[in-house]
């Protein structure tokens, strides 16, 4: 597992770094209307060369409502012919890899493509991605750990599609097209996928009682289902965490856990629970926190602003604000901002550091350590 989640850290390594090469600096001013003049960012008395990225409660709806549209709006042309795609899902492989997989009804039956994306690529004006194209949707195979032989049985054709990057509206789209081999007959292809999608994480939610079980990869997905959990099931007032390797999207994250806080639900580790990354930072917005002994709770530091880990960047410098925030509205000022600069030195970005008891009980993680 612990492998696992260094892969997904480094392919959102991938995704922060691209294209980014600059120093962190001030702007000479005094008062943070003169900041404001000179297009700077005003944080802890200083004018900083800076642009936050957070996306403020207000807005935060609505971001989430756009992006899953978008992603919903996007379609395929297959020999020609498009054709809407009923689904769309990214799953992270080993190293720097995720795998996207796009379903779509052809003559009225799910097909699916899967493409393998390298991030090492993006960022080329062009690049190759390796594609197979199935005779069904092959997600409940892969649930059902069906054997590889089994699963490639449904292989219907298979190659390399072209690859490009554009930004359109601020974020990455990436656009494929080619021809892929199915031995007596071709197929020609042409779909995109978008940035969000590799945000929308892979979470569910089970409802037992007045518990509510959470599973996967933090992410767009996460902050909906919150939202209709806390609308949907009243009765449920605790949130456990089972196996939550960590969130694709930080900034989405932290409103998720708003959610969890503001409805004044708990949360809760299992003895077999791994909880790492922004799983912790979920962990955290319960009111009551409990953590079963045997639970492997993960921290680390993040990367990167531009081509900076976290630990480079000064304390007062403004891209750790949003976590010291979240840090403190969870923890309180007491324990938040110290827990915040604590998981930076306790692992390098693309490891992981479990927290002992001792720990747990120094930064207030757990309210109470169960057998």
């Amino acid at each position: 597992m612990k492998k696992h989640v260094n892969g997904i850290l480094k392919v959102l390594v991938a995704l922060s770094v691209i294209g980014c090469s600059s120093v962190v600096k001030n702007i000479e001013s005094t008062n943070e209307k003169d900041c404001e003049n000179k297009k700077g960012y005003w944080y802890k008395d200083k004018c900083w060369d800076y642009t936050s990225k957070s996306i403020p409660v207000t807005y935060i709806d609505t971001y989430v409502a756009k992006s899953l549209k978008e992603i919903k709006d996007l379609s395929l042309k297959f020999n020609g012919k498009e054709i809407p795609f009923d689904n769309q899902e990214a799953i992270f492989a080993e190293g720097e890899t995720v795998l996207i997989f796009s379903s779509f009804k052809n003559k009225g039956k799910e097909e699916m493509l899967v493409s393998t994306l390298n991030f090492n690529s993006i960022g080329k004006s062009s690049f190759k991605v390796p594609v197979k194209y199935y005779d069904q949707n092959i997600l409940p195979l892969l649930e059902q750990e069906k054997s590889t032989e089994e699963i490639l049985s449904h292989v219907i054709a298979e190659g390399t599609l072209k690859g490009s990057t554009k930004e359109v509206n601020g974020k990455a789209k990436i656009d494929l097209s080619g021809t892929l081999d199915g031995g007596n007959i071709s197929y020609d292809f042409s779909y995109s996928f978008l940035e969000d999608l590799i945000s929308m994480g892979t979470t569910t939610f089970e409802v037992k009682g007045d518990e509510a079980y959470l599973n996967g990869e933090l992410g767009l997905k996460t902050y909906t289902q919150m939202k209709n959990l806390v609308k949907d099931h009243p009765e449920v007032k605790t949130i456990v965490l089972g196996i939550v390797p960590g969130s694709v999207n930080d900034l989405i994250n932290v409103h998720t856990g708003r959610i969890l806080r503001e409805n004044k639900l708990n949360t809760k580790a299992l003895k077999n629970s791994f909880i790492a990354s922004g799983g912790v930072d979920l962990f955290l917005a319960g009111v009551n926190r409990t953590v079963e002994k045997g639970a492997q709770i993960g921290v680390h530091s993040w990367c990167c602003y531009e081509d900076k880990t976290a630990r480079e960047l000064p304390k007062d410098f403004p891209a750790h604000e949003s976590l010291i925030d979240y840090s403190n509205y969870c923890l309180g000022k007491e324990y938040g901002e110290k827990f915040y600069f604590y998981t930076l030195e306790a692992a390098p970005f693309d490891n992981v550091h479990f927290m002992t008891e001792k720990e747990l009980k120094e930064y207030h993680v757990a309210t109470k350590i169960i057998d």
